[in-house]
């Protein structure tokens, strides 16, 4: 058994994929396993990862899957094979410090954590970024769950016990299949600890450029990604000490969507438009069952203009 394993999954990166897994294959942890999964990639990606595991074959698992499953599936695949304490997740085009899961393990095993955490720099937006912070440490209660929740979204900053995995899987051909998943480990958790270092380097390539000139996927994605909550979250047993947080981010994943209905007025005709506004709406109310202006997440986070735009789409097709 490792003590971590990460899992990466691999998509034509092959610009970005010999510094990620340079800083992979180098990590100062003993007894770590690297799972590769090439999602049919069809650049040179697949020749480095098998650069990589002839130079590494003691720390490198190679999985080179026969159909596209998308990052979520092939997460799924990384997890069938993962042995170790804990499971971390790295993006291919994403740069880890070489200490990371030394210190991260470290921390875990010294508090018995179910997640650690570390700091992140969004590169693009140059912004370093801890979530996890002294004051959330320790047992998880209902007050900080929900604020962890309210936050959560990412997986790659943080290692998890393996038995937070069971029966968990992510959402196959996906975008956005993390999101829910992030908050059922906030679910399972009882325990989480924090390295209060940056140690991820985010570089956020896909920026707002792609919703903004594809309407149609970005609509497929947040219904995707507000269904899933429906399905996924809103059942679980602890649902009641996040459902704050859970409708705070519902109603920002709808105003980002109505958002760019709206921008696209050369790509959406009105019927449309109005359809995608109307369908994410409707989801959005099957999971806001209170006042906006009384959640915190939403009073402190949201927009007044966002605020407006949801109570005009709520009296429209509420």
């Amino acid at each position: 058994m490792a003590k971590v394993s990460v899992i990466v999954p691999v998509y034509n990166a092959e610009e970005t994929l010999i510094s990620c897994l340079g800083n992979l294959v180098h990590q100062t942890l003993d007894d770590i396993e690297i799972i590769l999964i090439n999602d049919c990639s069809t650049d040179n990606s697949f020749r480095i990862m098998q650069d990589c595991e002839e130079q590494f074959s003691d720390k490198i698992i190679l999985i080179n899957l026969e159909e596209n499953l998308g990052p979520g599936g092939a997460r799924n695949v990384g997890l069938m094979y993962a042995s170790g304490e804990y499971i971390g997740f790295v993006d291919s085009d994403d740069l880890v410090d070489t200490t990371m899961f030394s210190k991260m393990y470290e921390r875990a095993t010294e508090g018995d954590y179910d997640i650690v955490s570390c700091g992140f720099l969004d590169e693009k937006n140059d912004i370093a970024i801890l979530l996890t912070t002294d004051e959330r440490c320790g047992d998880v209660t209902p007050k900080t769950r929900n604020e962890m929740v309210s936050e959560c979204g990412y997986l790659w900053y943080s290692i998890y016990k393996k038995k937070l995995w069971d029966g968990v899987t992510f959402r196959e051909h996906a975008t956005l299949e993390d999101l829910d998943t992030s908050m059922l480990m906030y679910l399972n958790a009882d325990r989480v600890g924090t390295v209060k270092e940056t140690l991820y380097r985010y570089k956020n390539q896909d920026g707002s450029l792609s919703k903004l000139k594809e309407p149609f996927k970005y609509q497929k994605t947040m219904v995707g990604a507000l269904e899933a909550i429906i399905e996924r979250i809103m059942t679980h047993p602890r649902y009641d000490e996040i459902w704050e947080a859970v409708e705070y981010t519902a109603a920002r994943l709808t105003a980002s969507t109505v958002a760019v209905a709206m921008h696209n007025v050369d790509i959406l005709t009105p019927v449309v438009k109005d359809k995608h506004v109307r369908e994410i709406t409707e989801l959005m109310l099957k999971i806001v069952k209170h006042p906006m202006e009384e959640n915190r997440f939403i009073k402190a986070k949201m927009t007044k203009l966002d605020m407006d735009c949801l109570n005009a789409c709520i009296k429209a097709f509420g």
